[in-house]
């Protein structure tokens, strides 16, 4: 892992109230087991259904991987259009 976002950093998203990321830069990154499997989570809390939209955004522009050998980094403005379609009422919002 050349880069991932900390909890700290993370945090600092308005909304954030809970953080855990249980990979650092400079871990070793293995194959997913799975689609949910996931390098930690965040909680947010928003007032309205287009404050999550917009923190959820917002954390998605924070968040950033990038993975040795890997052609482009992850998160931070860079997410691929299965994330960021409009016709996708739910995001992933999954670190």
């Amino acid at each position: 892992m050349e880069r991932i976002s900390s909890a700290e950093d993370l945090l600092r998203t308005p909304g954030a109230v809970f953080a855990d990321v249980r990979v650092r830069t400079g871990d070793e990154s293995l194959k997913a087991a799975n689609s949910v499997t996931s390098a930690g989570i965040v909680l947010m809390r928003a007032d309205s259904e287009k404050q999550v939209q917009e923190r959820i955004t917002e954390l998605g522009n924070r968040y950033e991987i990038v993975v040795a050998g890997h052609p482009e980094p992850v998160g931070a403005g860079s997410h691929s259009s299965e994330n960021s379609s409009s016709d996708n009422p739910h995001p992933s919002s999954r670190p």
